[in-house]
């Protein structure tokens, strides 16, 4: 990748795609996980991917005045955030007690709403049963896209008229792919303006089959046109070809994100 060029093609202003609230975990860095270089992406990162009402500001103002068309919550397996708070739970212990971190707390309080609606497990219910934790994981994904709508009438606003979309994914430490949510994403993972679709695994690319319809395209094709005629217009120069940031291949249905039951994961 030629940061070179990046950087003076970015130097003038900055247009990002979209803008990513994940994890502070150093296997997850999304600029890498997606393939992107500077001036792609806003990137929110918080242990846990925990929202805040710092980081909603952060993404009204991506979204708002910066122009950013996606919002995508980026959780991922074996988070250390959601291991500890299972942990905790289980144990009926007090994080910022048991740890002396003292704003702990603001982390775990949070996700310990995850292992309570976590309801399909009945066994073991610590950091030691690990599709427990992923699944809580996934659960706390959800919960944290509900907390974003009903937290920022600014982004409620801009998702029910349809000028930006919000996802929810999880990112397999493992194996290196991302998986977006089944209601709030694509069944894959898209090039946003329609070329070769796509999953990028630890640095290879893999052809991946979407499901999407013509509507479907034409709603994220404009959105990307109207975001580069932006871009164009501060004059930005377009950085060399090369695959966009990943969006869902629809809108999402914002009735699906918010009647999941407690048990959903």
């Amino acid at each position: 990748r030629d940061l070179s060029t990046q950087v003076d093609a970015t130097a003038a202003g900055q247009h990002p795609m979209a803008v990513v609230l994940s994890c502070i975990d150093s296997r997850s860095p999304a600029e890498i996980l997606f393939d992107l270089g500077l001036g792609d992406i806003f990137s929110v990162r918080l242990a846990g991917n925990v929202a805040s009402a710092k980081a909603l500001g952060s993404m009204e103002f991506a979204c708002k005045v910066a122009g950013a068309k996606l919002i995508v919550v980026l959780g991922h397996t074996s988070c250390g955030a959601v291991k500890a708070t299972c942990d905790f739970v289980s144990k009926g212990l007090d994080p910022v007690e048991a740890t002396g971190l003292t704003n702990l707390g603001s982390i775990t309080e949070p996700i310990s709403e995850a292992v309570a609606m976590e309801t399909r497990t009945t066994g073991v219910r610590d950091s030691s049963n690990h599709d427990f934790v992923d699944r809580v994981a996934t659960i706390h994904v959800r919960n944290t896209i509900r907390w974003i709508e009903e937290h920022s009438p600014v982004l409620r606003s801009m998702i029910m008229n349809g000028e930006i979309g919000i996802a929810g994914a999880m990112y397999d430490v493992s194996s290196g792919k991302v998986e977006f949510m089944g209601g709030v994403g694509a069944a894959g993972v898209q090039d946003a303006v329609g070329n070769t679709v796509q999953e990028h695994v630890h640095g290879q690319d893999h052809d991946h089959e979407v499901v999407e319809t013509a509507d479907d395209r034409k709603v994220i094709r404009d959105k990307i046109t109207s975001h580069d005629q932006v871009a164009q217009g501060a004059g930005q120069e377009r950085l060399p070809p090369r695959r966009r940031p990943v969006v869902p291949n629809q809108l999402p249905d914002q009735a699906a994100i918010r009647g999941r039951s407690a048990g959903d994961g």
